[in-house]
Parts: C-alpha cells; structure tokens; sequence
C-alpha cells in the first residue's frame, strides 16, 4: 500500500485528475478505502493534503462537501 499511496500523492500533485480517478489508478477500487488508508500513511486524508501541497487537485464529488 506505500507504494500505492506515494504514486497517489504524486497524481494529486502533479495531474487535475480527480480523487476518484487518483485512487482508480492507483490500484484503489474503493474510494473509501484510498481515504482511509492514504490517512494511516500520511496522518491527513487526500483532500487535506491537498490543500496544504496547493496543488491542481480536482476536489469535486458528494463525498468532499463533509468536513475533513
């Protein structure tokens, strides 16, 4: 799961890719299951580090209207 997760953070970084696209790609086929791992790896959720890396990520979805 590193690997995966350190290619996710990559995507996010660096594509407009959505974060269901991200965690597709990145072998994920659960969403919920990519927040909650990328959480125990990195200690923030997707969208945090997001926010915080100032990327292009595209935070769109249902799922990102909640507070993180």
């Amino acid at each position: 799961n590193y690997y995966r997760i350190e290619r996710a953070c990559s995507e996010l970084s660096t594509s407009d890719l959505t974060l269901t696209e991200v965690a597709y790609r990145c072998g994920f086929s659960d969403v919920s299951y990519f927040i909650k791992t990328f959480k125990r790896y990195k200690g923030i959720t997707p969208h945090r580090y997001c926010l915080n890396m100032d990327s292009t990520c595209f935070l769109t979805g249902a799922w990102f209207r909640t507070t993180f």
